[in-house]
Parts: C-alpha cells; sequence; structure tokens
C-alpha cells in the first residue's frame, strides 16, 4: 500500500505540473487535474498508513516520554498501541459504513466529470484496515514482551 501512496504522489505532482504549464503557458487550464489530485490525495494519505505505522514513521512528541524511566516508557507504549488499535477499529468501521452509503446511494462528484465516489471512498476504511493490521502486529509484540523494556527513541 505504501507503493500506492508514492505512485499517488507521483501522479499528483505530475497533474499539478501539467496544470500549471497548460494553464500559464498556453492559457487553456484543465477541468480534470485539481479533482484527481484530491482523490490522488486520499489514496496517498490513508493508504500508506499501516506501512508507517510498522516504521514506526508517525509524527510524535517525545521530550517528555525520553525523560520517564524504561519501565514507564515500556507502559506507556503498550497503552499508546492499544490506544491506536481502538483508533484503527472505529475509523475502520465509521469510513467503511460511509463508503458503503456511496456505493448504495450511487453518489458522484458534483462537478462536471461525475466521477463515482465509491472507490475513492473505499480507499479510506482499506487504508484504516491496514492500520489496523499493523496495530495489531504492535500490540501483540509490545504485550509480548519484545520491546517492552526498550526505551522510547528520540528522533533527532
Amino acid at each position: 500500500m505504501a507503493l500506492v501512496g508514492a505512485l499517488a504522489v507521483l501522479f499528483m505532482v505530475v497533474a499539478v505540473t501539467y496544470e500549471v504549464v497548460m494553464r500559464y503557458a498556453f492559457n487553456r487550464p484543465t477541468s480534470w487535474s485539481n479533482e484527481y489530485v484530491s482523490y490522488a490525495l486520499v489514496a496517498a494519505a490513508f493508504l500508506p498508513a499501516g506501512y508507517c505505522l510498522s516504521q514506526d514513521g508517525h509524527v510524535k512528541v517525545d521530550f517528555v516520554v525520553s525523560r520517564l524511566s524504561v519501565r514507564k516508557q515500556a507502559k506507556l507504549k503498550r497503552i499508546s498501541a492499544l490506544l491506536i488499535l481502538v483508533f484503527s477499529i472505529v475509523f475502520t468501521w465509521i469510513t467503511a459504513k460511509l463508503a458503503w452509503q456511496a456505493y448504495l446511494g450511487h453518489w458522484v462528484s458534483v462537478s462536471s466529470l461525475q466521477v463515482y465516489l465509491f472507490p475513492i471512498y473505499l480507499l479510506i476504511p482499506v487504508g484504516g484496515f491496514c492500520l489496523f493490521l499493523q496495530s495489531v502486529a504492535d500490540v501483540c509484540k509490545t504485550f509480548k514482551g519484545s520491546s517492552s523494556n526498550s526505551p522510547v527513541e528520540s528522533r533527532a
């Protein structure tokens, strides 16, 4: 999923560059680029979430946590892993319901392109499910003790 997210970013770069060239060099703006770039942003934001969690790549502020004892850091890491698991379940459920509504209602964009929105909405719970799977793995890892004695690493 991280690769799909990266490809979505690449598409956004190409589409925005094309739009700028067409608009300012040829005075012929496109009717599709802004809308499709926003859909690609959904893919780029949500699909790699599980991979980002697996690489410990989410933004965190740890200047307080790094001052705690190793034991307290491990306890906090377990609590954090459980909170991420709960969040991923709720997030995936709610966004899956929204995608299902888009499917049942045959939602389309209000633009002249009339893009069928279900596939776009479906990307969000798919990314949430990937986050859920990784958070299950993280909970298992933190409660098994493999990382319970390792302090929180500081990213400077």
